[in-house]
């Protein structure tokens, strides 16, 4: 459990929810098309952007892009008599293979015109692929002569990114991580409170009576964090709670008064 509830605030969440994947305890901020995503995310400037002004404290957990994730193994693809014609494989949001930029994508011949079965085909010689939309484009001359009619073995893991995908593969709302799955919504608790979580910057040591702030997407442990790091850049600079109780070893979470406004502002 990442947040917990002492005195609870007036639950006036229930929010649709954007595409930002958080944990609950998290700190919540309005993106421009309404919808609930973490607070600090897009650190276009301490205090500039929407999404840098909090609006409460996330209830529950959103991970659908972190953890989950399935493989599709060998799909055949055929290729078509404009032998450079883009061919779209059945999932899209490719993860990353041996490095960051590369999709985990291995392609092989199954019948080909100059080799056998189960001859490798080699990325940016053979096809590129955009790890996004899924499509792959063969090129005419590589390792071998491409020639309509070849058939290719694609293998790869994706992210189960839409509901079709989830459902079909047995994690729907249910079973997931992502606990706004089932509904599209969001709690979100916005006003004043005291509460409980393990969603702060750990490695600082805190004081009773601290004032806190909310982390943004240029911090080093990501942007939605309770901290009590003097206001700067790497923070959102709005005075979102004070500390109530410090972490223990024995009790490792931060307590908090969440103040419910987002109108102070450090200097």
């Amino acid at each position: 459990m990442a947040l917990k509830v002492i005195t609870p605030s007036s639950n006036t969440g229930f929010d649709a929810v954007g595409t930002v994947d958080y944990r609950a305890g998290m700190i919540a901020a309005r993106d421009t098309d309404g919808t609930v995503v973490v607070c600090g995310s897009s650190n276009t400037g301490p205090n500039t952007s929407v999404t840098n002004k909090p609006i409460g404290i996330l209830g529950e957990d959103r991970l659908t892009t972190v953890a989950q994730d399935a493989s599709q193994v060998g799909e055949q693809i055929t290729l078509a008599t404009t032998v450079t014609t883009p061919i779209a494989l059945a999932h899209d949001s490719h993860l990353a293979g041996t490095s960051s930029t590369s999709p985990s994508l291995k392609v092989k011949t199954v019948t080909a015109a100059n080799t056998g079965p189960g001859f490798l085909l080699v990325a940016t010689t053979d096809y590129t692929v955009n790890g996004v939309t899924g499509v792959i484009t063969p090129i005419v001359s590589g390792s071998q002569t491409n020639v309509a009619g070849d058939v290719w073995e694609a293998t790869y893991s994706f992210t189960l990114n839409d509901d079709f995908e989830k459902n079909f593969r047995g994690v729907n709302f249910k079973g997931a991580m992502d606990d706004t799955e089932g509904s599209k919504k969001a709690t979100v608790w916005k006003g004043y409170g005291e509460f409980t979580t393990d969603q702060f910057c750990t490695n600082l040591s805190y004081a009773v009576g601290e004032p806190l702030y909310c982390t943004n997407k240029g911090h080093a442990l990501g942007a939605g964090l309770f901290t009590n790091e003097a206001a700067g850049t790497t923070n959102t600079r709005y005075i979102v709670g004070v500390v109530t109780g410090v972490p223990t070893a024995s009790d490792p979470f931060l307590a908090l008064q969440w103040l419910g406004v987002a109108g102070t502002v450090s200097a």
